[in-house]
């Protein structure tokens, strides 16, 4: 027979809920998440933790200037490490596509940088939005996404964002004044501890 030892609730307003700078409502979307500990009192065995991290309030803008500079000398540029539900993260980007878009494609990794936090014991989801900025018309592009990082050496990786056809079209307006932005939106990002 499992006992539940506690429970703990929250709640907010439904006008905090819809509103967008609070991050509870993202893309007519919302996530719910708990924490649950549950103990067998005749048998107690492997099981994990989830904590799902605070995210609010959390993103990352990532500008890239002389955009058609760096397709002649870099093929793989990286951003600033930033934060976001209290870890390090790092975003790169293959300007001319990784080698398995065939050079057709922008090409996208996510990497969490803290490695103390992929230890044996420890692993973390994140469910997060990757845009790249139309700065003309505002319609961007966009791929939303879960992974799990749970190796130091494997990250989340999008070899076909999107097309470069797309992207160098003046119309479009993804690169203006040769400036690309990219921008990261985490919807949840949660810890996971195994436990015996």
């Amino acid at each position: 027979m499992a006992i539940v030892k506690a429970c703990t609730c929250s709640s907010c307003s439904s006008e905090d809920f819809a509103d967008a700078c609070n991050g509870c409502l993202v893309g007519d979307t919302c996530v719910f998440g708990a924490e649950v500990y549950v103990e067998n009192e005749n048998h107690f065995g492997v099981g994990e933790c989830l904590s799902t991290l605070n995210t609010k309030d959390e993103g990352f803008t990532w500008k890239i200037d002389n955009f058609s500079l760096l397709d002649e000398d870099e093929e793989l540029i990286e951003s600033t490490v930033f934060t976001a539900g209290g870890l390090n993260w790092l975003l790169s980007l293959y300007t001319k596509g990784d080698s398995e878009s065939d050079g057709e494609s922008l090409s996208l990794l996510l990497d969490l940088v803290d490695h103390e936090a992929i230890r044996g014991d420890w692993k973390t989801c994140a469910q997060f939005m990757i845009l790249v900025k139309d700065q003309l018309n505002n319609k961007h592009y966009s791929r939303a996404d879960v992974a799990w990082f749970d190796d130091p050496f494997d990250g989340w990786r999008c070899s076909n964002f999107m097309p470069l056809r797309d992207l160098q079209r003046p119309s479009r307006g993804f690169l203006v004044n040769d400036t690309l932005i990219i921008e990261f939106k985490p919807v949840v990002i949660s810890n996971v501890k195994k436990f015996t």
